[in-house]
């Protein structure tokens, strides 16, 4: 007889499939952009310009970025960004009508504030929180700073296990 871990059964029954596809991971990620308090000359253009590359890096380099991914960093990224190891969704409508979102975040305020931080995850509110200035639009340098955060913090984050 063939018995299946506990923790696979549960993954399996509360997010009913066992990958993440990457449609699925594209179709839950919303944007959000987070601008400075405050008072500097010209910061209403600087963030125009800056806002420009932040909607860049989010519908054009990101998507690349997760397309290349195998299930295994998909199923990470998630992981990270919300403690959970699958997409959750409500199984009465079902994975085209899901309400489950993380947010990737543009940050001039908080911990994220400087250009060259590492991105900073929320689990409890599903965030990843980026600088404001979105690493100019690089997938180089947003990849080796998701590294970086992973080889120093690793890819649990606060599991929900």
């Amino acid at each position: 007889m063939y018995a299946i871990p506990i923790s696979d059964a549960m993954v399996q029954f509360i997010f009913a499939q066992p990958e993440i596809e990457v449609e699925d991971l594209l179709n839950i990620l919303v944007m959000e952009s987070v601008p400075s308090n405050r008072n500097e000359e010209n910061k209403q253009e600087k963030e125009l310009i800056l806002m420009e590359t932040q909607k860049k890096f989010f519908n054009e380099v990101l998507p690349e970025i997760i397309k290349d991914w195998n299930y295994v960093e998909r199923r990470k990224f998630v992981r990270v960004c919300t403690g959970f190891d699958g997409i959750p969704y409500e199984s009465s409508q079902g994975r085209q009508s899901n309400q489950f979102r993380i947010t990737i975040e543009f940050n001039a305020e908080e911990e994220t504030r400087h250009k060259d931080s590492l991105p900073a995850f929320h689990t409890c509110d599903n965030v990843m929180k980026l600088p404001f200035e979105a690493y100019d639009g690089s997938r180089e340098i947003f990849q080796e700073k998701l590294q970086t955060f992973y080889d120093c913090v690793g890819s649990e984050g606060f599991s929900m296990r």
